[in-house]
């Protein structure tokens, strides 16, 4: 199944759900591996989560967004 923009969330660290239509790309290397680019022109700066799900698997990493 592939991955896509879809499979990505973001929150901010109140927990409230950040809109990326149209901002989330995937860079794709391999069917492990790839890169998720998110446009945050209009973010704050700040510490975001991003929760990952894809088929069974959730995956969750704090970033930084700093301008």
């Amino acid at each position: 199944m592939p991955f896509t923009a879809d499979d990505v969330e973001i929150y901010n660290l109140a927990g409230i759900k950040i809109n990326t239509d149209n901002k989330l790309s995937i860079n794709k290397e391999s069917n492990y591996n790839g890169h998720i680019i998110w446009d945050t022109s209009g973010e704050q700066t700040g510490i975001y989560i991003v929760n990952i799900k894809h088929e069974t698997e959730t995956r969750m990493q704090k970033v930084m967004v700093e301008k």
